[in-house]
């Protein structure tokens, strides 16, 4: 539901604003520029998603996550969340209602630059 396709290491959040949400047993999931969003759902797994079309996406286990280290630094061997660039993950910062994405094992492409990709285990915890 994000209004465009989703592409392979893309962090998404369940669509908490969509009245399919808590209604059907289908739904959305977009992009969001909210640190540490408590609606954090996996990292997309497919090349592409078509928006409103159904996915494959990882919610534990390893993968390549998109990170806008630029603008929110993501450091080996810390928790990484969602961040205020659309799709990206960043550092996390433990708060009420929030939630992590998983771990940043490994930063592949060393640059500090934002849409970098990091292998993640991903296992979505929340406080």
């Amino acid at each position: 539901d994000s209004g465009g396709a989703l592409t392979s290491g893309t962090l998404v959040v369940w669509d908490n604003d969509d009245t399919e949400f808590a209604q059907s047993g289908n739904p959305y999931v977009t992009t969001t520029t909210t640190a540490d969003s408590p609606w954090i759902a996996g990292v997309i797994y497919d090349d592409s998603v078509a928006d409103q079309a159904v996915g494959s996406m990882v919610y534990y286990g390893l993968t390549q996550v998109r990170v806008a280290d630029s603008t929110d630094n993501a450091a080996e061997d810390t928790l990484i969340s969602s961040s205020t660039v659309a799709g990206q993950a960043g550092d996390y910062g433990p708060a009420a209602n929030t939630c992590a994405l998983g771990m940043d094992l490994e930063d592949l492409t060393g640059s500090n630059n934002n849409n970098e990709l990091h292998r993640v285990f991903v296992n979505v915890n929340c406080q």
